[in-house]
């Protein structure tokens, strides 16, 4: 038992030290690059955001076929994505939303 633990906080300090340099470096992808390259843009937005209801999928699917379409610029919605995910961890989809609606109309676009 003694060993299993000693490998688990060494394997944890080693992928803490590893990240921490990565961050520090500037080298860790974000929204669409890199290690979330595996999911597509949707479930990336869905999985980040913590959507919940049928609303916020639909709300997200709407957003992404107007990313798709040209309307939005997808450097929009990566930005609010990340400015949502600072303001609340536990459910940042409201910000998203809300700040998204206010920058597409600026832009001219209904969402």
């Amino acid at each position: 038992m003694q060993r299993r633990r000693f490998f688990g906080l060494a394997g944890g300090l080693i992928a803490g030290f590893v990240c921490g340099v990565a961050t520090l470096r500037g080298e860790l992808p974000s929204l669409g690059v890199g290690l979330a390259s595996s999911l597509d843009y949707q479930k990336q937005l869905e999985k980040g955001l913590k959507a919940r209801r049928p609303s916020d999928f639909t709300f997200i699917t709407t957003v992404v076929g107007k990313v798709q379409a040209g309307d939005l610029p997808q450097s929009m919605v990566n930005e609010t994505f990340d400015f949502a995910r600072k303001q609340s961890r536990d459910y940042p989809f409201i910000y998203f939303q809300f700040a998204l609606r206010k920058r597409a109309d600026k832009l001219g676009v209904k969402i």
